[in-house]
């Protein structure tokens, strides 16, 4: 039973081996007997917890200054659903290097919370966050995106707009104009999102 609890909380993600690691070790810390069981597993609320518990703790013992740029960070890494559930996005990391503080890269990194990569196709440096479940896990950064979903919205629609514009070598048949420039005008002045 503890084996096929395992198997179901790391199948679809290949990343959480080491978050796997960290909850058998708190559930064998915490067992009843010598042999570790499934109910120990799910004492220690399984991978998921564990997850949300070790988010917690690095953002905990991040600087007060850097807690700031580590919510940025997250949000900069989600999609907000319109309808569907939020899912994690891959941001190059040219995007975040003056929004984003290197001791918080580093300890989300170390901490397997987001992973680096390059992008195939381009060859970017990439960041994500390593865990979809910290979307729906972490209270904190559910918190986070419920208070900012309107401006992450707006936020990805914008830039959108940018890149569609860019991709037609910035013809100003693209630019946006009257309300809409308006709107988002006002959008940029008053969000707090980097």
């Amino acid at each position: 039973a503890l084996v096929a609890a395992v198997v179901r909380d790391v199948e679809d993600n290949p990343g959480a081996l080491p978050l796997l690691q960290y909850a058998l070790t708190e559930a064998f810390d915490r067992r009843a007997a010598d042999a570790l069981t499934r109910a120990d597993y799910e004492g220690v609320g399984g991978l998921r917890a564990a997850l949300a518990r070790r988010a917690e703790g690095v953002f905990g013992g991040l600087e007060p200054d850097h807690q700031d740029d580590a919510r940025q960070l997250f949000l900069q890494l989600v999609n907000p659903g319109e309808g569907t559930g939020d899912t994690r996005r891959r941001v190059p990391i040219d995007e975040l290097r003056e929004s984003v503080a290197a001791p918080v890269l580093e300890a989300l990194g170390a901490a397997r919370l987001a992973t680096f990569d390059q992008d195939p196709a381009t060859g970017v440096a990439t960041i994500e966050v390593a865990h979809e479940a910290l979307l729906t896990e972490w209270d904190r950064l559910r918190g986070w995106i419920g208070d900012a979903r309107d401006d992450l919205t707006m936020k990805r629609r914008l830039a959108d707009l940018a890149a569609e514009w860019d991709r037609n070598e910035r013809d100003e048949e693209f630019l946006l104009r009257g309300g809409r420039l308006e709107r988002y005008g006002q959008f940029a002045a008053e969000t707090s999102l980097v």
